[in-house]
């Protein structure tokens, strides 16, 4: 199929309006028929916060709080009594200018994923290759916090003390002394206290150096909530594709990347991937990464090469992946306890929304095996609905979303050099990093290093020279000079019988066989 330059062009412009091709895989390329590779890779995508701004976990710092305040309770209660009274001693019933406050709650997550894609892919056709993609996956998330930050109240270090040097003031003030929190050293209430107190020529105050935080609490029944921030699980297989690639126009010769392009010319190739639901599907923790498996799916793609010259090439490729409504476990967590010990897991119908993506990759060759690429990709992915009474993970996206990413490669390649019998192993190694710099929604601000190697197993599995056509002949040169003529070969020359001293025939006498002039024109 012969397609002229513009028409594989426009038609993968139409595609971008409805189809990801993996960021990983945006060459146009398939196998020659009958050949194998076998590719690994490994994916981290690391993220603590929104495009938007908001941090991972902030919805807990309200939660937190009242789990601080809840804990602190009538410890916090009684310190405030204590320091009013206190200073009205000191100050002769001046009103206190401050009153004892734990501070706010900060929190932050961070959420990880890794991936280890494994594919094999085999020439079932000169432009058909059929693959299957078996995802090895870990999803983590760790906890920055709880902290309680801007707050004036610590722990009494040393309750005896204390305890001593208020009842030489007043006895009614050593319950105050000898309590659990007290102002700290440095806050403005504190070093007013131990002024007053140096004044007054009494012995002053043991005061905290630090604010009391969340590793001093015991917030009773809701104490798993501490533990339940940081998880992890362990590596786990993720929903397997398996898929087939056409390839429409091939482009120049040469394979995988052409050393050479007279002018320019596009490589074009559509394909179509099944999704099967053999990932992980529930989740066990509040703030555990939705693994998102569990689903059957179909995605579309498309990919384009435009070859500008012998070390300039353009990739682009779209996809869109549609994944099936599928039953998943979550736990019954609620608004107003988001931490319950006791929470049952129930099932619930998850809808995901579609994923449309879109990636350009110009590629520079500094040389047969060694190449550079930048990279941009787009990303939409659509609104998730549930349909059950849960509370939705925080670190998952709800609404729908689109993102902006920008990076950097480069490539390591073999391929062309060994198949021009000028390499001896068969491999490529592709090294990447991609970060979102911009987008809408609640579209995670994620960072990702990307790591991919291709082995070829056998070496007759790769297209040798043969495959390659020959360069054009090389015109004539009509100023060159024309060859020798050349003598063609006789027989042998036979005796001549005339006797000696006998004059030759002239030019075009003819003879006889003895070299006489014939009977007739004798004298």
């Amino acid at each position: 199929m012969n397609l002229p330059f513009r028409t594989p062009l426009a038609l993968t412009l139409l595609l971008l309006a409805a189809v990801p091709a993996p960021a990983q895989d945006a060459d146009a390329w398939v196998l020659p028929r009958g050949k194998l590779e076998l590719t690994g890779a490994g994916v981290f995508t690391h993220y603590q916060r929104n495009l938007g701004g908001d941090g991972l976990g902030s919805e807990f710092a309200q939660p937190f709080q009242d789990l601080a305040l809840q804990a602190l309770g009538d410890s916090l209660a009684k310190a405030n009594v204590g320091t009013r009274q206190l200073w009205a001693r000191l100050t002769g019933g001046s009103p206190l200018p401050d009153s004892l406050v734990p501070g706010t709650t900060s929190l932050r997550l961070r959420a990880d994923v890794r991936q280890v894609p494994l594919t094999v892919r085999y020439g079932w056709r000169d432009r058909i290759t059929v693959f299957a993609t078996v995802p090895i996956e870990r999803r983590g998330v760790s906890s920055l916090g709880p902290f309680l930050l801007g707050g004036n109240v610590g722990v009494n270090p040393d309750a005896v003390k204390n305890r001593a040097a208020l009842a030489k003031i007043d006895s009614a003030l050593a319950g105050y002394g000898g309590g659990l929190l007290l102002p700290t050293r440095g806050s403005q209430l504190g070093d007013s206290l131990q002024a007053l107190l140096r004044k007054r020529g009494t012995d002053t105050l043991n005061l905290p150096t630090a604010t009391v935080d969340f590793a001093n609490l015991q917030p009773n029944q809701q104490l798993a909530a501490f533990d339940s921030l940081s998880n992890s699980r362990g590596y786990r297989f993720g929903d397997v594709q398996v898929g087939a690639r056409f390839l429409l126009t091939p482009g120049p010769p040469g394979w995988p990347i052409p050393d050479t392009v007279q002018r320019r010319a596009v490589r074009t190739s559509v394909g179509v991937r099944g999704r099967l639901p053999t990932g992980a599907r529930g989740t066990m923790f509040r703030t555990e990464l939705v693994p998102g498996g569990g689903h059957f799916g179909l995605g579309v793609d498309a990919f384009n090469d435009v070859f500008l010259s012998r070390r300039w090439l353009i990739s682009t490729s779209a996809s869109l992946d549609v994944l099936l409504p599928a039953d998943v476990q979550r736990l019954a967590f609620a608004a107003d306890r988001p931490f319950p010990p006791d929470s049952a897991v129930r099932t619930v119908r998850r809808e995901p929304g579609s994923q449309l993506a879109f990636n350009v990759v110009p590629r520079w060759r500094l040389t047969r095996e060694l190449s550079f690429a930048g990279q941009y990709a787009f990303t939409r992915a659509g609104a998730t609905t549930y349909t059950g009474d849960v509370l939705p993970s925080p670190v998952e996206t709800l609404d729908s979303w689109m993102a902006h990413a920008a990076g950097i490669g480069a490539r390591y390649s073999t391929l062309r050099a060994y198949s021009l019998g000028q390499a001896a192993v068969p491999v490529e190694v592709d090294v990447s990093v991609l970060s979102a710099f911009a987008g809408s929604g609640e579209a995670p601000a994620y960072s990702q290093v990307r790591i991919i190697g291709r082995f070829h197993p056998h070496p007759g599995l790769l297209p040798g020279p043969d495959s390659i056509p020959p360069p054009p002949p090389v015109p004539a040169d009509t100023t060159a000079p024309a060859p020798a003529a050349t003598v063609p070969a006789t027989e042998p020359a036979t005796p001549d019988p005339s006797p000696p001293g006998t004059p030759p025939a002239p030019p075009g006498t003819p003879t006889t066989s003895g070299g006489r002039p014939p009977a007739h024109e004798r004298r």
